[in-house]
Order: C-alpha cells, then sequence, then structure tokens
C-alpha cells in the first residue's frame, strides 16, 4: 500500500488562522490610515480656504460691484463661512449690505474644531491679519485652529501669525 503525502485538518486549520489574523490586522490599520488621511485633508482644505481670505484682501476681489474692506473665516463646532464685509466688527452673523456670504464649508463626519477664534480676518489691500472675538483687534500672538478626529482621538494644529503665515503643524 502506498502512502499519500497531504497536509492533516490541524496543519491547515492552522494555516486558515494565521491568515484570518493578518487580515483582520491589515483591515484595521487600512481604517485608521483611512481617518488620518480624512483629518489631513480637512486640514489642507481649511489652510486653502484661509489662504483665498487672505489673496481676496491682497487682490481686492470685487462682490456686488462693491470691495470690501476685509475678508475672513468665522468659525463654528462643526464647519466655517467663507465671508466678506465693509464694517469692521471682524464678525459674520448673516448676509446684509455689509456682509457678504461668500461660501459656507461643514467638516466631515467624525471632525470638529475644538480649539479656535471666533473669527480670522484679513484687511485690504496689504492683508493685514486680524482676529475677531466680540471686536476686531490686530493678530499681535499667532493663532491656534485645532481639528480633533473624534474615532482616534488625533489632533491636527493650523496656525496663523500676525504676518499673514498659515502652516499645519502635525
Amino acid at each position: 500500500m502506498t502512502r499519500k503525502e497531504s497536509f492533516t485538518l490541524i496543519e491547515l486549520l492552522v494555516v486558515v488562522s494565521i491568515v484570518v489574523l493578518i487580515s483582520a490586522m491589515v483591515l484595521i490599520s487600512y481604517r485608521q490610515g483611512e481617518r488620518e488621511l480624512t483629518l489631513y485633508s480637512e486640514a489642507d482644505k481649511l489652510v486653502s480656504i484661509i489662504r483665498t481670505a487672505q489673496a481676496d484682501a491682497l487682490t481686492g476681489s470685487i462682490l456686488d460691484s462693491l470691495r470690501p474692506e476685509h475678508y475672513g473665516i468665522c468659525f463654528s463646532e462643526d464647519g466655517y463661512v467663507l465671508f466678506a464685509e465693509n464694517d469692521d466688527d471682524c464678525a459674520f452673523s448673516s448676509a446684509d449690505d455689509n456682509n457678504f456670504l461668500i461660501q459656507e464649508f461643514s467638516l466631515e463626519s467624525g471632525i470638529s474644531l475644538i480649539d479656535y477664534p471666533s473669527t480670522i480676518v484679513f484687511s485690504a489691500p496689504e492683508a493685514s491679519v486680524k482676529r475677531g472675538n466680540g471686536g476686531c483687534s490686530d493678530l499681535t500672538t499667532p493663532v491656534q485652529i485645532i481639528l480633533l478626529q473624534s474615532a482616534t482621538n488625533k489632533q491636527v494644529s493650523i496656525e496663523v501669525n500676525n504676518q499673514g503665515k498659515i502652516e499645519i503643524i502635525k
């Protein structure tokens, strides 16, 4: 009688369980990386919008046949608004003769702003940076805006200094 070479049931079970374990680890790592990518892309988007407000102040963009004096971003926990204004209150509550809504932005699900000024405003024509918190004042110290990914508790900071430099601090 000849004996056939083959794998035993226990050997097959060990191999299958190792493959399942490795697959589970890869899937967990992929989801964590996906959440981190969402957080960083949201930070990049916000920096882009802040730079848009800065560029509009420098170029003196015209809205509704008017050239606003200030361009800014008004923050809330779940989003932000790009706006322009002709008064000096450095705030946006609603569109009117002095305040122009340019665009509203919502944050991705699971991401929130946890530390932020009420507004950041760039004044035309030199794009000087101002901060609004119940009034309008020149920025003397850098402002930080912190985004939080709630699932991973990971944070990303965006810093705007008084010279108008905008950077992401990871």
